[in-house]
């Protein structure tokens, strides 16, 4: 097993420039090593697991947009989702924005008590690019994810386990020890099993996930680049 930590605790885990290298850095190394069979992907404190993108970061993000020279960077949410290995995300605290999008791109999640969900992308007057609306509505379907991305209000962890936004409930005392069992009882199985089994159920329900990310992407880029976000966060 790995532990993935987000260790930003004063900014509420937000990501910055350098969390995002960092978390290429990490998942790159541990998707190269055969021993890690799962890997717990949380954040530090008990306050927020991630709240999107870091607020400084977010004028050059959105400039980049139409500089068609820019290099185009691997969001954070795909640096998990490529993970050759499942990715459990033991949400220990509120999970906001490209936040909740980094979220869904784990395999599951589990929360603490105290966890809240929320998605602020319209009241920032920006679109998802992380996969929100591919993603979201795949976990939670298509009405719920409406009210979440157009109302931009808060869902408290026993909705989200209702919801199946999240897999279960614990107290936050007991939040790594309840992640770092289920990602045991992981690596206890036949890799190769494990590895075949989650592109089975993958393939099974997706469809056409790859498709509807890249449409996602470039709708969202062209919507961006042409206004500024309504206030200060983050795109994503």
């Amino acid at each position: 097993m790995a532990t993935v930590t987000l260790n930003r605790p004063e900014a509420r885990n937000a990501i910055s420039g350098g969390v995002r290298d960092g978390l290429a850095d990490a998942f790159y190394a541990l998707g190269g090593n055969s021993s890690v069979r799962a890997i717990v992907l949380t954040g530090a404190g008990d306050r927020a697991f991630c709240a999107g993108v870091d607020r400084e970061d977010v004028p050059a993000m959105i400039a980049s947009l139409a500089d068609l020279n820019a290099a185009p960077q691997i969001d954070p949410a795909t640096i998990v989702a490529r993970s050759p290995v499942p990715v459990i995300a033991a949400v220990n605290g509120v999970a906001v924005t490209g936040g909740l999008e980094l979220m869904l791109a784990c395999d599951f999640s589990i929360c603490a008590d105290h966890a809240r969900f929320a998605d602020t992308h319209a009241r920032l007057g920006i679109a998802a690019m992380w996969g929100m609306s591919v993603r979201l509505p795949r976990r939670i379907g298509v009405e719920r994810a409406k009210q979440m991305c157009l109302t931009g209000q808060w869902v408290d962890a026993s909705q989200a386990a209702a919801w199946g936004l999240v897999n279960a409930v614990v107290p936050g005392a007991n939040l790594a020890e309840s992640a770092h069992e289920i990602a045991a009882a992981i690596s206890r199985c036949d890799p190769d099993a494990v590895a075949f089994v989650r592109r089975q159920l993958e393939d099974g329900v997706m469809g056409a996930f790859s498709d509807a990310l890249v449409r996602e992407t470039s709708a969202a880029s062209e919507f961006n680049k042409t206004r500024p976000s309504r206030r200060d966060g983050g795109p994503g």
